[in-house]
């Protein structure tokens, strides 16, 4: 099974038509805490108008 960053970008380059990925796309940055903050704009997909829920995952990982 694909993991949650594989399917994220395979959906994202799915959704690559030139403008999309420039004007909307995906944003990944750090927090102020050990972390990353992950946003979609859904604009222009097929997703545009489904609601969703706040998602969090949780990872241990030791970064030496």
């Amino acid at each position: 099974m694909p993991s949650t960053l594989e399917r994220l970008a395979s959906w994202c380059a799915s959704q690559c038509d030139g403008d999309w990925e420039h004007q909307q796309g995906i944003k990944i940055g750090p927090l102020d805490n050990p972390g990353w903050s992950v946003k979609i704009d859904l604009t222009d997909t097929e997703l545009a108008e489904e609601s969703f829920d706040e998602f969090k995952e949780e990872f241990e990982h030791d970064v030496r």
